[in-house]
């Protein structure tokens, strides 16, 4: 299980670190040209933003990754139900 946990958070920083990147190069690019104050501060709001979505990503990593594969072993079972069902009525 702790496997599947570090796993879960590795692929979730993975993630995040695309979604943080992601929301820098769009949220930086929305300064006023004529005033450098906004244009740091800006650039400081994307970072943050940034950063909260790189440790969200990676706290919530391992959960999603758990319902990933829930949800891949009950579409599994559910093929499987139909399959059976239809070669009871054949």
């Amino acid at each position: 299980m702790s496997v599947a946990l570090i796993i879960g958070s590795g692929v979730g920083a993975l993630i995040g670190a695309r979604h943080a990147w992601g929301l820098l190069r769009r949220t930086s690019g929305r300064s006023t040209p004529g005033d450098p104050r906004h244009a740091t501060r800006s650039r400081a709001t994307a970072a943050y933003y940034g950063l909260w979505a790189l440790v969200l990503w990676t706290v919530f990593g391992s959960y999603l990754l758990y319902l990933w594969l829930f949800a891949v072993v009950l579409y599994g079972c559910r093929g499987a139900v139909r399959r059976l069902a239809t070669l009871g009525s054949a």
